[in-house]
């Protein structure tokens, strides 16, 4: 079994508790005790749990039996609460915007004062982020929005995807870039390869000396 495998099973058993968050260890013990009886699905801990299923397998290749194996519960608890599988998605990108894996854009938008700063911050941090926690690898909405067949799911992302797009180019002409539309969509194709590269392992600083060498 590979890794990935193998981390995703243990999420499922309850015992991958010692490379995740800190808050998450009381939710994935209280949901593995629950396993074997009837549950009621808490909603805030099914998108907790579900998000890093997500990360760690990618929208197509989860299974909506994994993620209720996982949660304690059986299918129809779920589809009673969000609908189907991309709606469980949907929600699990409304949290994921409030996390660091996506806040780090608009952190560095603030704090940047010319376009170049505002381009090298970003991607550096992108390497930074994306490698840091070993399951949440990568940028998840990137991932889905040119790798899944859920066409809602897809939509989803991309909407996501395209906000920043506008926050990007909106800011790049308040910090005076004439070439403002052309450096938003630049620096969103580099972050779909810094996500992909952290997806298979590439390390921070590897990420880091290739942003590096591309914007000397």
């Amino acid at each position: 079994m590979n890794d990935c495998g193998k981390r995703r099973n243990a999420i499922r058993n309850g015992d991958y508790v010692n490379e995740i968050e800190p808050s998450m260890k009381n939710v994935i013990s209280d949901t593995k005790k629950s396993r074997g009886r009837p549950a009621r699905l808490d909603k805030a801990q099914a998108v907790t749990i579900a998000e890093q299923l997500f990360h760690q397998d990618g929208y197509d290749q989860l299974g909506v039996s994994t993620i209720c194996d996982a949660l304690g519960v059986g299918q129809p608890a779920l589809y009673r609460l969000f609908g189907n599988k991309a709606g469980l998605f949907e929600a699990v990108l409304e949290r994921y915007l409030t996390t660091p894996h996506a806040t780090f854009i608009s952190e560095q938008v603030e704090r940047s004062e010319t376009p170049d700063e505002l381009a090298r911050n970003i991607l550096l941090s992108a390497a930074e982020i994306y490698t840091n926690d070993p399951i949440r690898r990568g940028c998840l909405a990137m991932e889905t929005t040119y790798g899944s067949a859920d066409k809602a799911a897809q939509l989803t992302a991309n909407h996501l995807v395209e906000q920043t797009r506008s926050m990007l180019a909106q800011q790049f002409k308040t910090l005076g870039a004439k070439d403002a539309d052309a450096r938003a969509n630049a620096i969103l194709v580099v972050l779909r390869g810094l996500s992909s590269e952290a997806r298979i392992g590439r390390s921070k600083e590897s990420l880091q000396d290739a942003v590096s060498v591309l914007i000397a």
